[in-house]
């Protein structure tokens, strides 16, 4: 069966979510989840997300360092990922030692989570491509916390409403290898600290 989920960060209803325990201590070597219901997009730490396909068998994650480890896990549904039908599932597992007190980090506090773009992107007919974001415990406002991103350096835009009312697409984008800056930017400008989950740098390649 699939393991509880943590405290605050319930699994979906109906879906046979298989992710590591919250606490676990996995021996070196492959981790694995598989989705329930819905596709299920997955983020350890600050790598690539990954999505495991609802009703597929388990899928490895990419190869964990041994040590500590941070996982996000969220149900896509058939809107962007800032409407997905799901709650946020956070868990804390070691591979290949005990897993300590994570340091800095409060799954009650401010989350940010970023989908597409990773990894090789297709560009619509207008040459744009999609930016999937969640904010979780961060409420956003004109003159509270925002959103924002950077692409490839430019002038960075922002996002003060949440959940989006519409998707939020990037470019046009030439294609080629880009570099993306996303963040949450509290009013006084500074970005909240919570052990490193609320801002993503990544690069990617544009078809």
């Amino acid at each position: 069966p699939a393991p509880a989920p943590a405290p605050g960060a319930p699994a979906p209803a109906g879906g046979a979510v298989a992710l590591p325990a919250e606490g676990a201590a996995l021996p070196a070597g492959p981790v694995k989840v598989a989705a329930g219901a819905a596709d299920l997009l997955v983020v350890v730490d600050g790598l690539d997300p990954v999505v495991a396909a609802a009703g597929s068998p388990e899928q490895a994650l990419p190869t964990l360092a041994p040590g500590q480890h941070l996982l996000r896990a969220v149900p896509l549904g058939a809107g962007p990922l800032s409407t997905a039908a799901g709650e946020l599932i956070v868990r804390v597992f070691s591979v290949g030692q005990p897993t300590p007190a994570l340091s800095g980090f409060d799954r009650h506090a401010a989350l940010l989570t970023v989908g597409t773009p990773y990894g090789t992107v297709p560009r619509d007919a207008a040459g744009k491509i999609g930016l999937q974001l969640r904010v979780d415990n961060c409420p956003l406002g004109p003159t509270g916390s925002k959103v924002r991103w950077s692409l490839d350096g430019a002038q960075a835009e922002t996002l003060a409403t949440y959940p989006l009312a519409a998707p939020v697409t990037l470019g046009p984008v030439n294609p080629g290898q880009h570099t993306l800056k996303v963040w949450l930017e509290n009013g006084d400008g500074t970005t909240p600290a919570n052990g490193g989950l609320t801002s993503v740098e990544r690069r990617f390649t544009v078809q």
